[in-house]
Order: C-alpha cells, then sequence, then structure tokens
C-alpha cells in the first residue's frame, strides 16, 4: 500500500482543538513541514523560528534516511518530505505550553517553535541563534 493511504487523519483531534482551543491558524502537514509552516506564515503575515530540536522523529524516519543513501537526515526528511497529515497550530504561547503539559489529546502535542514578527522561516539550534530555512517540499504544479 503506498505510504499516502496509510495515514489516520487527526479529524477528531481538529475538530476537539477548534471547539476547545484559541487556534489562531492551522494546517496539515501534507506537502512538507518547513513548505506548509511558511504558507502558515505567508498567510498571517509572520514569520516562524523552528526549534530543530523538538521536532518529534520516529524511529522508522532514522531507519528510511539512513536507507537513502541521499546523505538527507531524518531531520531533513522531517523538514521536507510530505504525507505526514499531522498538524500544525498557531496558539497563544501560554495556551501552547499548558497544551504541552496537559496533553489533552490521545496523540502527543509538542511545541516546535514560535511565530514571530519577522517575515520568513528560521531555525534555532541550542544556542538560540536564528539562521534562515529555506521552506522544502511537495510543490503542486497545476497541470495545463
Amino acid at each position: 500500500m503506498r505510504k499516502q493511504f496509510d495515514f489516520k487523519p487527526r479529524v477528531r483531534e481538529a475538530l476537539w482543538l477548534a471547539e476547545n482551543v484559541a487556534v489562531h491558524a492551522a494546517i496539515d502537514v501534507s506537502d512538507g513541514l518547513s513548505l506548509d509552516l511558511s504558507r502558515v506564515c505567508e498567510a498571517s503575515g509572520c514569520g516562524a523560528v523552528i526549534d530543530l530540536a523538538t521536532i518529534p522523529i520516529a524511529g522508522a524516519a532514522e531507519q528510511f534516511a539512513g536507507q537513502q543513501g541521499d546523505g538527507a537526515t531524518a531531520l531533513d526528511h522531517a523538514l521536507g518530505d510530505g504525507e505526514d497529515f499531522e498538524l500544525i497550530l498557531a496558539v497563544p504561547a501560554e495556551l501552547a505550553n499548558e497544551l504541552v503539559a496537559n496533553q489533552p489529546l490521545d496523540v502527543p502535542l509538542t511545541r516546535i517553535g514560535t511565530f514571530v514578527s519577522e517575515a520568513g522561516l528560521f531555525s534555532a539550534g541550542e544556542d538560540e541563534k536564528r539562521e534562515p530555512l529555506i521552506p522544502r517540499g511537495y510543490e503542486h504544479r497545476l497541470e495545463a
């Protein structure tokens, strides 16, 4: 079975969040985490800083990266590959901390970064120094 047909949509979780949380923006990660996040930023007129160390990466993703032979790490794949069908949410920082602490859903919630007023997408490492992050992912092409 192809990967894009083997996923569990987060419909129940999205509905719960919409009813119970002050979500300012949301998108599913279907074209790549960095690309989909950049789309939220562009539509909202803001930017985002991603804490790369907090991005959840499954053990299977580590295996996959090692088998590809292209030099890309599991983190590279997490940022640029699509078909994840997870959710990116924009919520107030205090609420994000509360949601992560309480874990109200059956799937884990992880805070991966912060929205900022400066346009663009950035990564921040342990030293918290911002570096520009080029959005990567699947670009849909309209057939003529």
